[in-house]
């Protein structure tokens, strides 16, 4: 185990980090203070004894991680490590990532029974979400889940270049059927776009390039079948990549049911949705957790086929692409292989590094520029919880089902419950934190459900079971 000194110049400050380190780790990690110094008119500096004394306090079994923050602070532990002697010293490990985020990252990887190497590892990548979100990933060496630079192309690779003519660019849709088709074939196939360069065969690599109408593409590929996936690419991108050219507005318009709409009376059914904390458990080795996780991603995938169909059946082929390129993100063999990085040969709570992948490629979507692909994150979303609940043995997370009348005031909605909605009941979805290019929103519009972007905060004040009544063209609000 893992547990962790906060040493820093200020005793308040110090105190806040261990507090919010804390919260997230809910008593499973250790920690102790050494902060500021015992004088009421200058308590700001360090105190090498204070700090031998923290690491004492904490040092068990285990390792201990001291996170400083500045100058005195390296000084005042590196003293302190001298007067505990080689004894202490090989098991304590002085950090120089970010004290705020990296103390809550390594104490998060430390919570689900990571080892000294991983938790230090998730100290120093804790800016990385950060930056990307910031579009400052110049300026980071090393980010979670990097878009790398180009390389030199091989002398005997083949290419072809294509001006992206989707109106939505590459989102998720087509950037699985990018994914799909260069799968089939052996070879070595790299998308480049500008300066940068990625696996074509990921699709979250893919639709991390953000492609927008306008944006110009080029496919490399070397090996046995480059030529095939030259080829087989090329066919693809002059059928746009599986997509219609139809203007954004035009797809996700909502038909008109009345000039000036009508009133409509229901309840109001409040959905706040997160990624969930994972409660500690005993590891049963890398390997056992690794193929459970296996299994999981298995089970996840027959169920999207499942959605697939319902959703060809309730709707059209369009709108079940979704489910296809939600199986496609979760096939991404990229996902599975950042588990099993982060599992190392330690004994890991699986559950604990998947939802900790999962957040930081959603942060990584969030981040995108663009609207439409920034909303992707949901998806991510989507996926993820649904491997967790596999491997935690949980039903699915539905919207209850509901016999009168009801209008959904919701952060966001996962697609895979939207597409389940029911209209006779469902007589509206307002959306708090997502735009109607969430695929949540343009389910429910497929499905008839008036649906409205809160973005001014009007349902803020909505309790859970209130009685409404809104205007079901301009979802103006009425209380009952």
């Amino acid at each position: 185990m893992v547990n962790i000194v906060v040493v820093s110049h200020s005793k308040r400050l110090a105190e806040g980090v261990v507090e919010l380190a804390a919260q997230m780790t809910h008593g499973s990690v250790k920690f102790a203070v050494a902060a500021g110094i015992d004088d009421p008119d200058n308590p700001i500096g360090t105190d090498p004894i204070a700090v031998m004394t923290a690491i004492q306090e904490v040092q068990e079994e285990g390792d201990v991680l001291v996170m400083v923050d500045m100058g005195s602070a390296i000084l005042s532990t590196d003293l302190a490590l001298e007067l505990l002697g080689e004894a202490y010293a090989t098991r304590v490990h002085v950090c120089a990532a970010p004290l705020v985020e990296g103390t809550i990252a390594a104490a998060v990887v430390a919570a689900s029974g990571g080892d000294i190497r991983q938790v230090i590892a998730e100290a120093h990548q804790a800016l990385a979400a950060k930056y990307h979100q910031l579009s400052q990933d110049d300026r980071l060496t090393a980010a979670i889940f990097p878009v790398a630079l180009t390389e030199e192309a091989s002398p005997s690779a083949l290419t072809f270049s294509w001006r992206v003519a989707n109106p939505a660019g590459i989102h998720a849709r087509p950037a699985s059927a990018i994914a799909t088709c260069l799968n089939r074939y052996n070879a070595d196939v790299q998308l480049v776009k500008g300066a940068q360069t990625v696996n074509g065969k990921s699709v979250n690599n893919i639709a991390l390039l953000a492609i927008k109408r306008g944006d110009e593409v080029t496919l490399r590929a070397s090996g046995a079948q480059a030529q095939q996936a030259i080829d087989a690419f090329t066919l693809l991108a002059h059928d746009n990549f599986g997509d219609r050219l139809e203007t954004k507005d035009a797809a996700l318009a909502r038909p008109q049911r009345h000039p000036v709409g009508e009133l409509v009376t229901a309840t109001v059914c409040r959905v706040e949705r997160a990624l969930p904390t994972v409660t500690p458990r005993a590891s049963q080795g890398a390997q056992a957790e690794l193929a459970q996780l296996a299994q999981a991603i298995e089970a996840a995938v027959q169920d999207l086929d499942e959605l697939y169909t319902f959703t060809v059946q309730r709707l059209s082929d369009k709108e079940a692409g979704i489910f296809m390129a939600q199986r496609m993100m979760l096939e991404d063999d990229e996902l599975y292989d950042a588990v099993a990085e982060r599992m190392g040969q330690a004994a890991v709570q699986v559950d604990a590094l998947w939802l900790a992948v999962i957040g930081a490629l959603a942060q990584v979507y969030q981040a995108i520029e663009d609207t439409y692909l920034r909303e992707r994150y949901i998806d991510i979303y989507d996926v993820g919880l649904r491997v967790l609940r596999h491997l935690s043995h949980q039903p699915d997370s539905v919207v209850t089902p509901c016999h009168s009348p009801m209008a959904i005031v919701a952060n966001i909605l996962l697609p895979s419950e939207a597409v389940q909605l029911d209209p006779a009941w469902i007589k509206g979805v307002y959306f708090t934190d997502c735009g109607r290019n969430a695929h949540a929103a343009i389910l429910a519009t497929a499905l008839g459900i008036p649906v409205f972007i809160d973005k001014l905060g009007h349902t803020r004040a909505l309790r859970h079971g209130e009685t409404i009544t809104f205007n079901d063209d301009s979802g103006e609000i009425h209380h009952a």
